[in-house]
């Protein structure tokens, strides 16, 4: 806990800048996201004990225009710390 962690955002197999990343999806939803560099990567803190839930989220080109203006892709990365002894 306290560490950060380094991901890379990846869709159909290409690294993906631009990625926004929720880093405490399941507290904090409405939080501000982080951002992929060029080459996909994100360094993010991991802040609980416990599960922890990351969420990536891409907003790319539709595959029918005329239903659709944009396609939403959703990724989560989900793990579970030890709790620290008191």
């Amino acid at each position: 806990m306290g560490q950060p962690i380094k991901l890379r955002a990846m869709y159909d197999g290409k690294p993906m800048a631009g990625v926004s990343i929720l880093h405490d999806y399941v507290n904090d939803p409405d939080q501000k996201p982080m951002m992929t560099d060029a080459e996909g990567y994100v360094t993010l803190p991991i802040r609980n004990q416990g599960l922890n839930v990351v969420v990536g989220i891409y907003v790319g080109p539709t595959d029918n225009p005329t239903k659709y203006r944009q396609m939403e892709h959703r990724a989560s990365l989900t793990f579970v710390l030890p709790h620290l002894p008191e």
